[in-house]
């Protein structure tokens, strides 16, 4: 049996094969010795990276560094790693770029063009990777979002600060003069998200009417304290709302999605899920405020929460959403069930309202069904059948 080529040069942890996934491995040089790859996680501190003397260290998504509390620091791991990187051996920073803070950032900028103390390499995705496939994917999330689209596909950095979701002058430009009545052809949609002890219960009510979003109702309740909400006055008091309006459902994530649908369902209505990743819901309504398609409610909880609302970075360079908790209660309850309102793709279609009885318009309509309905009757009984209808007519 002949030696496989790679038993001459690579070394696996003792048990490993080839085919399982380690977290580090040796390969031998032609003088017998071994340089070992290992991969670690970033930790607090950068732990991780000390003790030991270094051939070569690589930061991959170096600009995501931090944790939601902020422990694990970029700056820490690059100064603990690269202190410990043998003369002739190099410190590689790379990641998708966030904003224009943070040590990628700031290496990034002092060397771009110049290559004082490193090497700065810019490239986008299509650079390095130009198949059709590849092109179609970054040409649809520029569609979808083109700001994260901009910097996960083109490498862009983004304005420092630019953890804001919903851009502040944005908000105050569709600030809404009054709320809109439905009218036949609207579109409503509900969303709701629900709170009983330290935060809110709100519902918020849109419509849309070629194509901007307005506002039509919102409601907040909030607990006192030592006195919270009542899950079931709050739903029958929701359920009103929905009701008086039309509505046979509402919109809301998994916070006490058992209590919404049971007592929902007293009242016959339902509960829908929001989506999966509740960061989608928030593109999609900063895209329609962005194109000039959102009408904002002019309700000042509804608009501090909205400005307060941080999109914080995730390994990977996805976001999550974060709403700062108010020392008087609430967690951006008001803006998560508009937001849920704003992100619905299909909705309730407001009908035209029934003429008034006796009026030439309700006699019109009567006309209409009472032809129909004898035309249902007189449907299968054969040619005498249709003769003596139109005769009796």
């Amino acid at each position: 049996m002949a030696k496989s080529p790679w038993r001459d040069w690579l070394v696996l942890p003792k048990g490993a094969t080839p085919d399982d996934v380690v977290s580090s491995f040796g390969i031998r040089r032609p003088d017998g010795h071994v340089v070992t790859f290992e991969a670690g996680v970033a930790t607090k501190g950068g732990y991780g990276g000390r003790g030991r003397s270094l051939t070569d260290a690589a930061l991959d998504e170096c600009a995501f560094f931090r944790d939601s509390t902020y422990a694990v620091n970029d700056e820490e791991i690059f100064r603990a790693v690269s202190a410990r990187v043998l003369p002739g051996g190099q410190t590689i920073l790379a990641s998708t770029p966030w904003a224009k803070s943070g040590l990628l950032y700031d290496q990034y900028s002092k060397n771009a063009g110049k290559h004082e103390t490193a090497i700065a390499i810019h490239a986008a995705t299509l650079d390095l990777n130009p198949q059709p496939w590849v092109k179609v994917i970054v040409e649809r999330e520029m569609q979808r979002d083109p700001e994260n689209a901009a910097r996960e596909f083109g490498a862009q950095f983004m304005t420092a600060g630019s953890t804001a979701c919903f851009d502040p002058d944005q908000l105050r430009a569709a600030m809404a003069t009054e709320w809109a009545t439905p009218q036949p052809g609207d579109v409503l949609r509900a969303g709701m998200d629900l709170g009983f002890r330290s935060d809110s219960s709100a519902l918020v009510v849109v419509l849309m009417r070629a194509g901007v979003v307005m506002p039509v109702f919102v409601l907040e309740l909030r607990p006192e304290d030592g006195k919270p909400l009542s899950p079931e006055q709050t739903i029958q008091t929701f359920a009103a709302e929905l009701k008086a309006r039309g509505l046979p459902y509402a919109m809301g994530d998994g916070h006490y999605k058992e209590t919404a649908t049971e007592n929902l369902a007293k009242y016959g209505l339902g509960f829908v899920d929001a989506p999966t990743q509740p960061a989608d819901a928030y593109v999609r309504t900063r895209n329609l405020l962005r194109d000039g398609k959102l009408q904002v409610p002019n309700e000042p909880r509804l608009v501090q929460q909205a400005l307060e609302t941080q999109a914080v970075p995730l390994s990977g360079g996805g976001v999550s959403i974060v709403h700062p908790r108010w020392r008087s209660g609430g967690h951006g309850d008001v803006c998560a069930a508009w937001v849920l309102a704003c992100y619905q793709a299909g909705g309730i279609v407001v009908q035209e309202p029934p003429p008034a009885v006796n009026t030439e318009a309700w006699w019109q309509k009567e006309r209409e069904r009472m032809r129909k309905e004898a035309m249902a009757r007189n449907k299968g009984a054969g040619d005498r059948g249709a003769r003596a209808f139109w005769r009796a007519k």
